[in-house]
């Protein structure tokens, strides 16, 4: 097969590719009437006319089997004999036999790429032959995204795109030839089992990943234990190339593999597959199924104008993303072509008429944004050993809700040395590593448990509760040492709390289950100022005030305080969830104020990030993602344990996007909203006016304004220029997420984060933001604090919406 032929599978196979197939099966969506094909498929599974074999494939029926039911003296029902008669006499009959044939021709396949054109080869070709016969095989197949562990682990770069040959030989034999102006190293990656290569090179067998690895077979696939090291990887020498006549150098390479059976069920995009169900009353079985196109996934798309609200473009006239898109790090949000069902580019190419859409983002605060996240990221991965696994966020908001900048890491390789198969095939075998995803809003998981960064929110409920509970608006202003002691059961040398401690019974499991203060610290650390840290002196500001109040607590984010006041907000409803006889499935669910204050400002929920978007676009939308934040769970015992948990953010898990809106909130003293659509063929886009939270927040604003200035991120801070180290509002956060490791050591690695706002002296817009960074053994006022105030240095005080 030419390399022009490969590149034509291969666009095949990007066309017919889904990108995101991560966390569930695709959801097929219903596009309007059935087609004919559908038609006559759906009749032929009524009629028992296509059997699944063991590798999955579909087997229709022959074109002569009326004639053998016949001779079989059998009489078939003349509508199945119908069905038969228009699979191979109409044009929707042919149209079903190509999708099959495609269907099974992924089943059982041998292929191979090289990345030869990335490291300097002129000539390239790989032709598939049959070991015994010498016979050419030309039947292309599809590469389905289960084999994308070729990968392991991490985006591989510079491969050309995939030859591939369906075949039920039990050896494929593929002839490569090369030719190079030097000698040079080559790497092969191949799908099968590897047998034999020529010259001699290191073969290396990659395993899937162990979750993959564990998974049930599905009943229509046979289990033969070989089908797991399906994926390799050959590397030839330089060694091995032979000079020419001409001066050059030629490399001739042959290549014995055993092919691979496709471990999955997955549909590629073709409309025909099997499907593997299983209901109460049956055993598990595979079905043929039938997949309906995507919406919008026929036809040319709307050619869509989409720029930034300082007018760079971000796609072309084909909607594949701009070199500015790729610069600004917005290719997850926009996509990498009409393709990318989950970018924004598709998403519009699917509404008509077309426009023109002005996106919120600001190309300059973008660039600050990705500059002082890349700078951070760059000095972590030079102290550990995380770097492939970290994740990290920053977004910028205003405090209207407008996203102004949404920086992510990872990032996708430049679209040039990668396939989009690639894309596709990691986002699914590496869904925490997806290259695609907007890590400011897309995707949650136990690494994004929000840490201390939620304890403003706790404020906030105590805030709200304070109204018919005195004694909670007094904690929050602060109370005696006795007084505090009394209400709490902590002393000035406290530096843990027992959320069980005075409860009849204890602890549901027995033992003593503490939650600490970082450090050792005490409640005595809420009344002196810390000598190790830098504070400011700001003109026609208080000094920070040092008592038992939510804002000294706040400044020193001391774990006590705020599982204290959680318990005080919803010990009582806990408990009684906890004696209630009945079992838990019957019990009603408790009236938590922690779950009301959060689900009042948006958590748990997904979002549109499209303020008004045009009735052309359906529901389609980029989304925030939704918020884990149900206390309960499965097993909702110990209850209070789990409330004063999530006091202090661990297991209440969170998007970046939904933090940064927290700050907005915080600084508006409403509801905010977050959006990406300033207009819409330049009609400015008409927000709701957000809901006021009728508190006062004082407390809690002078709390995090200490942090940057006295506080856990004071020394972030400190080198700043004081109109930002005065003016910036902020919460530290350092996410618990480690897991015991099989060997028994602990995980050494959090989450740490940072969130607030920076209000302009001179009354320009505040700026909420929002900092992420897993896989890190920093904390978040180190990490994320170096970050923001890095940040707030690169942009002007007042960016103007036309120029940035």
């Amino acid at each position: 097969m030419s390399r022009f032929a490969t590149l034509t599978l291969s666009a095949l196979g990007i066309l017919i590719a889904w990108r995101m197939l991560t966390f569930t099966p695709p959801n097929h969506q219903l596009t309007g009437a059935h087609t004919a094909a559908q038609d006559l498929f759906e009749g032929l599974v009524d009629s028992d006319l296509l059997v699944i074999a063991p590798d999955a494939r579909l087997q229709p029926p022959p074109p002569d089997a009326a004639l053998a039911a016949a001779w079989r003296s059998e009489n078939p029902e003349p509508s199945a004999m119908q069905q038969v008669h228009d699979l191979y006499g109409t044009a929707a009959g042919i149209s079903l036999q190509d999708q099959i044939g495609l269907w099974n021709r992924s089943r059982r396949l041998a292929a191979v790429r090289d990345n030869g054109a990335s490291s300097g080869v002129t000539h390239a070709v790989w032709r598939a032959y049959g070991c015994k016969d010498d016979r050419l095989i030309n039947t292309p197949a599809l590469v389905d995204a289960s084999f994308g562990y070729v990968h392991q682990g991490r985006l591989r770069l510079g491969f050309s795109p995939w030859t591939a040959v369906a075949s039920t030989s039990d050896c494929i034999e593929w002839r490569g030839e090369f030719n190079a102006a030097k000698p040079l190293s080559l790497n092969v990656l191949y799908i099968g089992r590897f047998m034999d290569g020529m010259p001699e090179g290191r073969s290396i067998a990659y395993a899937p990943p162990p979750a993959w690895n564990n998974r049930p077979t599905p009943t229509c696939l046979d289990r033969n234990p070989q089908h797991t090291n399906q994926v390799g990887e050959w590397r030839i020498p330089a060694s091995a190339w032979q000079r020419t006549p001409q001066g050059g150098w030629k490399l001739s390479a042959t290549l014995r593999l055993h092919p691979a059976r496709n471990p999955s069920l997955n549909a590629q995009g073709l409309q025909v597959g099997v499907s593997e169900s299983k209901t109460q009353d049956e055993a598990a079985k595979c079905t043929p199924v039938w997949h309906s196109p995507r919406p919008g996934s026929g036809g040319a798309p709307a050619i869509w104008s989409v720029t930034t609200i300082d007018g760079v473009p971000l796609l072309d006239s084909e909607l594949h993303p701009t070199p500015e898109a790729e610069r600004l790090g917005l290719i997850p949000l926009v996509g990498y072509g009409p393709e990318d069902y989950y970018g924004l580019g598709a998403m519009l190419g699917a509404a008509r008429p077309a426009g023109r859409l002005t996106l919120t983002l600001n190309s300059r605060l973008q660039t600050a944004a990705n500059a002082a996240l890349t700078k951070k990221l760059k000095e972590l991965d030079t102290q550990d050993s995380r770097s492939a696994e970290r994740r990290a966020a920053l977004v910028l908001l205003r405090s209207d809700g407008a996203i102004l900048a949404a920086a992510g890491h990872p990032q996708p390789p430049p679209l040039n040395q990668v396939t989009h198969w690639d894309l596709t095939a990691f986002s699914r075998i590496y869904p925490l590593a997806n290259p695609l995803q907007m890590r400011a809003w897309e995707g949650v998981d136990r690494h994004q448990a929000a840490g201390s960064t939620l304890k403003p929110l706790i404020a906030l409920a105590g805030l709200e509760a304070s109204a018919d509970r005195p004694q909670i608006g007094q904690m929050l202003r602060g109370l005696s040492v006795a007084d505090f002691k009394r209400l709490t059961g902590l002393g000035l040398t406290s530096t843990r709390i027992d959320p069980y401690a005075g409860v009849e019974g204890g602890h549901p499991s027995g033992g003593r289950h503490t939650i600490k203060n970082f450090g050792g610290e005490t409640l005595q650390n809420l009344l002196n100022p810390s000598p190790s840290r830098p504070r400011a002196r700001c003109p026609g500001q208080t000094a920070p005030q040092y008592d038992l109040s939510v804002a000294s607590a706040l400044r020193e984010s001391l774990n006590t305080w705020f599982s204290a006041l959680a318990l005080q907000l919803d010990g009582t409803a806990a408990d009684r969830y906890q004696n209630d006889p009945r079992p838990l499935n019957q019990r009603p669910q408790p009236d938590l104020r922690l779950i009301g204050t959060m689900r009042q400002l948006g958590f748990g929920s997904s979002q549109s990030l499209l303020a008004a978007p045009p009735a052309s676009l359906g529901d389609r939308s980029p989304q925030m993602s939704v918020d884990r934040i149900d206390l309960l769970g499965e097993t909702p015992t110990p209850l209070r344990w789990i409330i004063a948990q999530s006091a202090i953010g661990q297991g209440v898990l969170v998007t970046p996007l939904r933090m940064a809106t927290l700050a907005a909130t915080l600084s508006d003293g409403a509801i905010v909203h977050p959006h990406l659509d300033a207009a819409w063929n330049a009609d400015p886009v008409r927000l709701k006016a957000p809901t006021p939270l009728g508190l006062d927040l004082s407390l809690v604003r002078r709390g995090m304004r200490d942090v940057v200035q006295a506080g856990t991120a004071a020394k972030a801070f400190s080198e700043t220029d004081p109109e930002i180290w005065c003016n910036t509002y902020a919460k530290t956060g350092t996410a618990d997420v480690a897991q015991q490791q099989k060997t028994g050591q602990k995980e050494q690695y959090g989450t740490a984060w940072l969130i607030g706002w920076h209000q302009p002296p001179g009354g320009s817009d505040r700026l909420a933001f929002a900092c992420m960074v897993t896989h890190t053994q920093g904390f978040g006022g180190d990490v994320c604090g170096s970050i923001v105030a890095d940040l707030l240095s690169r942009i002007p005080d007042s960016p103007s919406d036309s120029d940035g």
